[in-house]
C-alpha cells in the first residue's frame, strides 16, 4: 500500500527516438574547431563524411577513437572526412586540446550545443553517421565495436 498523499501512476518506459532514416538529408551545421575556425557540413558535400557524436567522459566513445583515427588515416586521401562532434564538453574548461593530443587524434573535432544531437536524433553515445557525397544519411550506428568498425570500413570503401 502507498502512504497517504502519494498516488500511483503508470510507468511509461523511455522510447528512444527513431534514427534519421537512410536517405534523409543530414541536418546542416556550422561548428567551431579548437583553433577557432568554423567548419560547415555543406562545405563537405562531394566527400563521404563520418560523423561521430561523442563526449570526453564516455568510455565507449574513447574506445572508438583509435578505430576512427585509423579510418581517417587510411581514407582521408580518397575522400573520407572524419568529424567528431562533442556537444557536452567545454573546449577550454575541459582541456580538450590535451585530451585529443594524448589520444593522437588528427581528424577534425568540433564543438556543438545539445540541440545538434537532437536534430540528429542522438540518444546514446557514441552515435556514428555515415553521410554520402550528396549529403544524405547512408548509415547510422549506435555504439562501437571491432565488428562495427569492420562494417563501417566496408561501407566507406564502397562509397569512395
Amino acid at each position: 500500500s502507498l502512504p497517504s498523499g502519494l498516488t500511483h501512476t503508470e510507468y511509461t518506459p523511455y522510447e528512444p527516438p527513431e534514427p534519421l532514416a537512410t536517405g534523409t538529408l543530414a541536418p546542416d551545421w556550422a561548428l567551431p574547431t579548437l583553433g577557432g575556425d568554423t567548419v560547415h557540413l555543406a562545405d563537405l558535400r562531394g566527400r563521404v563524411v563520418l560523423l561521430d557524436f561523442f563526449y570526453k567522459s564516455c568510455g565507449p566513445c574513447c574506445a572508438a577513437m583509435p578505430g576512427l583515427q585509423s579510418l581517417h588515416e587510411k581514407y582521408k586521401d580518397r575522400g573520407l572526412v572524419v568529424v567528431g562532434i562533442d556537444p557536452m564538453d567545454n573546449p577550454m574548461k575541459d582541456q580538450m586540446a590535451d585530451f585529443l593530443a594524448k589520444r593522437g587524434l588528427t581528424y577534425t573535432v568540433l564543438f556543438a550545443d545539445r540541440r545538434l544531437p537532437e536534430a540528429y536524433h542522438v540518444y546514446a553515445y557514441p552515435t556514428i553517421f555515415i553521410i554520402d557525397r550528396k549529403g544524405n544519411i547512408a548509415e547510422t550506428r549506435i555504439g562501437f565495436s571491432k565488428e562495427q568498425e569492420a562494417d563501417i570500413e566496408e561501407l566507406i570503401t564502397k562509397m569512395l
